[in-house]
């Protein structure tokens, strides 16, 4: 699956020095006092920014960032922060790139034919029996197709069946 996990690190690109100057920017004026920014200042930031996320997100996002367990971040958790959040804008990219190159019918669903035909495209031999599995595995609906949702259940790491595509 070289070419998912090319375009994935080729999306996210460190952030750069000016990219840092204005997340510095941005943390002071979320915590003049540099007292540490909590979850209501952070959902008021992304607010500002056009972000929407849960209350349970951005509580999910202080706690990931919170080194100190403290409930607030500093400005090395919130750029730790700000770097998780676009890797994972990065990912989801790539993740409908690589999903759209394997629709072949453009339906918004694919099959494990689909995906074999994707795999042997990128030079990776996968029988249509371990296909079969992950599919399995990851088709909530039964139908024996994988919409986008299903897909990056495949593609997730973190599943119980640790056999992914990256």
């Amino acid at each position: 699956m070289a070419m998912l996990t090319n375009n994935i690190e080729k999306a996210h690109q460190p952030m750069n020095e000016f990219e840092i100057e204005e997340a510095r920017e941005c943390f002071k004026a979320l915590d003049p006092e540099n007292k540490g920014v909590t979850a209501s200042e952070l959902a008021a930031a992304m607010s500002s920014l056009g972000k929407s996320y849960s209350d349970q997100e951005i509580q999910d996002m202080i706690s990931t960032a919170d080194k100190h367990g403290k409930g607030k971040v500093d400005f090395q958790d919130f750029l730790a922060l700000l770097e998780n959040q676009r890797a994972k804008g990065s990912h989801e990219s790539a993740f409908e790139e690589v999903f759209q190159a394997m629709d072949s019918d453009k339906d918004g669903n694919i099959t494990v034919d689909d995906i074999v035909r994707y795999m042997q495209s990128q030079g990776v031999n996968m029988t249509s029996e371990e296909v079969k599995e992950m599919v399995h595995a990851a088709d909530v609906s039964g139908d024996g197709r994988v919409n986008y949702e299903e897909f990056v259940k495949i593609l997730t790491p973190s599943r119980i069946n640790t056999k992914t595509f990256i």
